[in-house]
């Protein structure tokens, strides 16, 4: 193939931070969909701004080894924090695999959330790799998403809550051009008291350039 603690659930560009004080309602204090490319600041540490081939959905990115911060300050006073998101997997992502059928290094390929200086929320392998082709190998047909710890096997897109809805396709070495997209919806509660929080983000060092794997933000919400 091509190179290139928490509950969990699938991460899209949309992203959503909530303050959980006792005894009262959840407020929002970040909510963002990328739509306008005005709304995002310094908050985060790159603000390039993409759309999907398919129904022109914006989202942040794309990424590939990139490590991407998300940092929020001056926060209101609370115990725990929700964080919400849309995490877009686009292109050739060989999850699980290591080596192609003809021997080369694909991988794996790793995605990364985390609190700095703090819990790591996701080290996950992902595939869009569901179908077989003489040059996708058994093991790139799976991923260790959805468990939040490296080393679990499942079939490729486990979780997703999307499946080819953004419009990237590769054409394989068949000559088969097929859609290689996934969206999960991601969403963790964290034990929280300072006034302020960043959250990093990052591909693993086996990902191809962004034309082969890539990754992205949407939704997101604190």
């Amino acid at each position: 193939m091509h190179r290139r603690f928490a509950l969990p659930c699938c991460v899209s560009a949309l992203a959503i931070l909530s303050i959980c004080p006792p005894a009262r309602a959840a407020t929002t204090v970040y909510s963002n969909d990328f739509e306008n490319p005005a709304t995002v600041g310094k908050e985060w540490s790159t603000v390039n701004i993409e759309a999907t081939p398919k129904n022109n959905r914006h989202f942040l990115g794309p990424f590939t080894t990139d490590k991407l911060t998300f940092k929020v300050q001056a926060l209101p006073k609370h115990k725990y924090i929700r964080i919400s998101l849309n995490l877009y997997i686009m292109m050739t992502w060989d999850g699980n695999g290591v080596l192609s059928p003809k021997g080369s290094k694909i991988g794996p390929d790793y995605w990364r959330m985390g609190v700095e200086g703090g819990v790591e929320l996701v080290n996950a392998t992902f595939s869009n790799l569901n179908f077989e082709t003489a040059s996708v190998s058994k093991e790139a047909q799976t991923q260790s998403y959805p468990s939040v710890l490296p080393g679990e096997v499942y079939p490729a897109r486990t979780g997703a809550a999307e499946s080819n809805a953004l419009g990237f396709e590769w054409a394989f070495g068949d000559g088969v051009s097929r859609p290689v997209d996934t969206v999960y919806k991601l969403s963790f509660i964290i034990p929280h008291e300072a006034g302020e929080i960043q959250f990093n983000f990052q591909g693993g060092e086996g990902l191809q350039p962004a034309d082969d794997e890539c990754w992205g933000l949407d939704d997101v919400k604190l």
